[in-house]
């Protein structure tokens, strides 16, 4: 029988069939079809509607260990700097992440966390990172901060005096020895970050946030102190500042 012969029999056999029973001919047939073509169309409706609703981003920062004061704090806080920065929310966004969790000892939590952080930082991704004591020196060694008086005048960082964080640049030597193995000791005992006196040539680097009501309205750190500071590659510089106005009131 010729293939199309066969085809014509076929569909006259359907025809004589009840509607139940063409219905499970077309589902046994057709079905791994119909569901490739509603799976593609599901694809390309999430796909435009990502288009559509997709923002570029004026701002994007980290929060590391903070805690919101409420479920509805992040995204107030996203809504009343955006508003204050003049940044239209129909076309950009501001993005803070505070989710992330690292301790001292360094748990899975911990070095996902980490890992995320210097993706972040390697691609040019973040303007700014607030942290906890512990962790702020940590990456301030690292060479992740902006020296602050690139974003800050004399007078507004003598205002500031008894919250800034400093590193001491020339302690970024020994750093590089320890992490090269030109040293045994891999004590790192580091400088003094509140007393720039002591320092040989002190940066600073990063603000209490002890200083800011306006981050206290949002989140909380708890006991623990925590630091402010801009990435040193911050794609997104001027917003920085202005973070900088709207969190120290200036």
């Amino acid at each position: 029988m010729a293939l199309m012969d066969e085809f014509k029999s076929e569909r006259e056999a359907v025809k004589q069939k009840s509607f139940r029973e063409k219905v499970n001919y077309f589902v046994y047939y057709y079905k791994w079809h119909v569901i490739a073509a509603v799976a593609i169309f599901f694809l390309l409706f999430a796909l435009v509607r990502e288009t559509i609703n997709s923002k570029e981003l004026s701002i994007f920062g980290l929060f590391l260990n903070a805690s919101s004061m409420t479920l509805d704090s992040p995204e107030e806080f996203e809504a009343d700097f955006c508003e204050y920065a003049g940044i239209d929310t129909q076309k950009h966004a501001a993005d803070f992440e505070h989710t992330f969790r690292m301790g001292p000892q360094m748990d899975s939590a911990g070095l996902e966390a980490n890992q995320m952080i210097m993706v972040y930082l390697a691609a040019g991704d973040i303007d700014v990172m607030a942290m906890d004591t512990f962790n702020f020196n940590k990456y301030s060694y690292n060479s992740a901060y902006a020296d602050l008086r690139n974003y800050l005048t004399e007078e507004e960082l003598e205002t500031y005096k008894d919250y800034l964080f400093y590193i001491d640049e020339g302690f970024l030597d020994e750093i590089e020895r320890i992490k090269k193995g030109e040293t045994l000791d891999y004590t790192i005992e580091y400088p003094d970050f509140a007393d720039p006196a002591s320092m040989e040539n002190p940066i600073p680097v990063g603000i209490n946030l002890k200083a800011s009501p306006k981050f206290q309205e949002y989140y909380t750190y708890g006991k623990e102190e925590a630091y402010l500071g801009i990435v040193l590659n911050a794609p997104h510089p001027d917003i920085c500042a202005k973070l900088l106005d709207f969190l120290f009131e200036k």
